[in-house]
């Protein structure tokens, strides 16, 4: 069996290196594209050469979906609470504070429960949902809009184009 795994090269890597440790003989095939919206290049290919294809996130996964009818089974990775906690680490590690945050892609209800079993009390929180009808650019717009009107002092994203 192939998977297809289509993404950005980061978020990629990880998924190929986690599945060559659950099963070392699964073969995959990286279809790497920084920008969600990009995928679309790429997905005929894939689905030409792969079994399976596992998207490396949700917005990759909607920018195809909302344009392409993808035939092969396919799976996305959320991101959960461990993404989270692992970007307030980092910010605090690095002595900036998270009392002042936007935020987009993860669930509303995730980032409440984190908020509360990790004790971070902040004073504003800006959440952008996640929508398939959008494209990074309006995501890099919001939070950058919120940092200009110093709404926010901090932003974290889930998209690498975003985050770029």
């Amino acid at each position: 069996m192939i998977v297809g795994i289509i993404g950005p090269l980061d978020s990629g890597l990880k998924i190929q290196s986690n599945l060559k440790k659950i099963d070392s003989s699964l073969e995959t095939k990286l279809y790497i594209r920084e920008k969600a919206i990009e995928a679309l290049e790429v997905i005929d290919e894939c689905e030409k050469e792969c079994d399976a294809i596992m998207f490396t996130g949700c917005g990759v996964y909607e920018a195809i979906k909302n344009k392409h009818d993808i035939k092969l089974p396919n799976v996305f990775v959320s991101k959960g609470g461990t993404s989270i906690i692992k970007a307030f680490w980092e910010i605090k590690d690095l002595g900036m504070k998270l009392d002042r945050f936007s935020i987009d892609v993860v669930e509303n209800e995730i980032l409440e429960d984190l908020l509360n079993e990790i004790e971070i009390n902040p004073t504003e929180v800006y959440y952008i949902p996640f929508s398939g009808e959008k494209d990074e650019t309006e995501y890099i717009e919001s939070h950058i809009r919120l940092f200009e009107d110093k709404k926010v002092d901090t932003i974290l994203t889930s998209f690498c184009a975003v985050y770029s």
